[in-house]
């Protein structure tokens, strides 16, 4: 049970960092239709297809599979960017939120839906990120993805690490100013998925 939990934090703390690193167009949910070509219970399947259908269109995503109530079928619920090459069409329905509900048209694998993530709006996106992973964290989670991957995404460019000529006793203060002149602040941020802590700091605007 303690390996189990370290793997999860890593999984949640690696989740995190690659949803909170990148600019999101859209939150999509794909399911598997029963009569699809390809069988909703085998999980390899289900990823295969799902990488497939991300990889052809060429998008970013963020995916975490997930069982449905009856425990045997999977689908997916993904954070995707660069999405020109979706074809979405207004549903008709919204979100408790008042947000429009689409359906992807490129997905003729089953039922699909998507929401687009607010430009520039910093909490919309954390909610969507805490529903991405909220999935990650359910116990059927365990079930899935024990001896899988608990989640998969495209490849991200590493960070480029910026070296600075800044003596260590001024960057301090050289942070500082800098943060003043954007107007900005560092918030330290916790936030609990089954009772695992992730930390992470964020960039804030200063009221």
């Amino acid at each position: 049970a303690q390996i189990r939990n370290k793997s999860r934090k890593r999984s949640l703390n690696k989740v995190y960092e690659i949803a909170r690193s990148y600019k999101w167009e859209y939150f999509l949910t794909l399911t598997i239709a029963p009569s699809a070509e390809i069988s909703r219970t085998d999980y390899k399947q289900v990823s295969k297809k799902i990488r497939q259908f991300c990889s052809y269109r060429k998008l970013k995503y963020l995916c975490i599979m997930e069982l449905h109530k009856d425990g045997e079928a999977y689908h997916a619920h993904l954070l995707v960017g660069n999405t020109e090459k979706l074809k979405m069409v207004d549903s008709g329905h919204k979100t408790k939120a008042g947000e429009p509900i689409y359906n992807v048209l490129s997905w003729k694998h089953g039922f699909s839906t998507a929401v687009k993530i607010k430009d520039n709006d910093n909490k919309h996106l954390q909610r969507m990120t805490y529903y991405v992973v909220k999935y990650l964290t359910k116990d059927v989670g365990d079930e899935i993805c024990e001896y899988r991957n608990r989640y998969f995404s495209s490849r991200f460019p590493k960070q480029k690490i910026v070296k600075s000529n800044i003596k260590e006793e001024y960057k301090k203060e050289y942070l500082k100013k800098l943060l003043e002149d954007e107007n900005m602040q560092i918030r330290k941020k916790t936030e609990y998925h089954s009772y695992i802590p992730v930390t992470y700091y964020e960039l804030e605007p200063v009221n």
